[in-house]
């Protein structure tokens, strides 16, 4: 097949444009690698200076140049075009810093699944914790090197011109309509209009397609404080890659075979857990084991959750991490519930949140910490007054 391009979004990042452009220069590539800029206006000239002084020696450069302010989400739509034009595209915001082996990676992954619909779409990132709550995110293994999620990725993705010519036609049915009317988290439908990847997260859900996920990172997101995120969010999205990667013995795993499969919420589908454990084998039921999904997310008769159940047909600890392993091996204890969705309370209170975080080993926003602290001297006035 052939060597995807790789496209550059720019804006008002120099610093971080540099670090990226540092790492580029350091992978491996195959002969004749395009590289594309996509400069939009910031009412300076410190990006395009940079991309234009930098040499690139694996192939051409091209530098697109707009003259007014597009926004992020049309600077991503029009990269994603590129796709159409040379086959494929590697998409690289500026805050993002590649392995060594990014690229050796995306070409083998893209030729495993140019001919699989079930994709829309190849991360080069492996999450660590969850965009939605910040929980950690530690996806079952299977034996393969790569698994699948119905969630878009944005901190290093491929996309074949299929992937492209699908999803933005479904972009121009729906762009106009609510994404309430779609099974997605509510704060990814409150995302900013700046956003593409709400619309990409919609059209997965939709359309029943998912994005290839690797275990191992083959790019970091530095977190540097953008236009989402103005004090920067490095905790949760720096994560380690590999100097040295045999990328030639990696073990795709195949998506009609693989039950490895994640939701929008970043949740397992049931079919691996009813495999696993024959007392849930004859249910069908919604997964809810990280606690996040709402009243409106649930679609099933049953449901296992954290959340509080007055007739808990089963009930399972929270001994293992991924806690889906206390399903799968059937540690029983009094964390996670299953039973009918009628009996559980889906209304969270504090006291859950704050025990829910520790279990999730999730990274609380400022409120969150503050909550702790008021539930920490809540349980001290409690054990004073005994």
């Amino acid at each position: 097949m052939n060597n995807p391009v790789i496209a550059i979004p720019c804006f008002k990042k120099p610093e971080a444009l540099k670090r990226l452009l540092s790492s580029l220069k350091k992978a491996k590539y195959p002969a004749d690698v395009k590289i594309v800029f996509s400069v939009d206006y910031s009412g300076d000239d410190d990006a395009f200076n940079i991309v234009e002084a930098f040499e690139w020696p694996y192939g051409d450069k091209e530098i697109i140049r707009y003259d007014k302010n597009i926004g992020l989400r049309e600077n991503i739509l029009n990269c994603g075009k590129l796709s159409q034009k040379y086959g494929s595209v590697i998409i690289l915001e500026d805050d993002i810093y590649v392995s060594k082996d990014f690229y050796s990676y995306a070409v083998r992954a893209q030729d495993f699944y140019s001919e699989d619909d079930n994709i829309a779409g190849i991360s080069l990132y492996a999450y660590e914790y969850s965009e939605i709550n910040q929980e950690r995110f530690d996806p079952l293994y299977d034996g393969k090197d790569t698994f699948f999620m119905q969630w878009a990725s944005s901190w290093g993705q491929l996309w074949t011109a299929n992937h492209w010519k699908k999803f933005y036609r479904w972009y121009q049915l729906n762009k106009e309509k609510s994404l309430a009317c779609f099974n997605i988290p509510q704060n990814v439908i409150e995302w900013p209009e700046s956003s593409w990847k709400k619309y990409y997260i919609a059209y997965l859900y939709d359309k029943k397609k998912f994005f290839v996920y690797p275990y191992v990172s083959f790019v970091s997101n530095c977190g540097d404080a953008g236009i989402h995120g103005r004090q920067g969010n490095f905790l949760n999205t720096q994560v380690c890659i590999p100097q040295f990667y045999k990328t030639s013995s990696i073990d795709f795993a195949d998506f009609s075979l693989s039950l490895v499969k994640y939701d929008a919420f970043f949740q397992i589908y049931s079919d691996l857990l009813k495999k696993m454990n024959e007392r849930i084998r004859a249910y069908d039921f919604d997964v809810d084991i990280a606690g996040t999904k709402k009243e409106i997310n649930i679609e099933k008769e049953y449901l296992l959750s954290p959340k509080k159940c007055k007739k808990p047909i089963l009930a399972f600890d929270y001994a293992l991490i991924p806690l889906a392993l206390n399903v799968i091996n059937d540690i029983e204890g009094e964390y996670l519930f299953f039973g009918k969705v009628l009996d559980f309370e889906m209304k969270e209170g504090l006291f859950y949140n704050v025990f829910r975080w520790s279990v999730n080993r999730s990274i609380p926003s400022g409120l969150g910490c503050l909550k702790y602290v008021f539930v920490k001297i809540l349980k001290k006035i409690r054990i004073d007054k005994k």
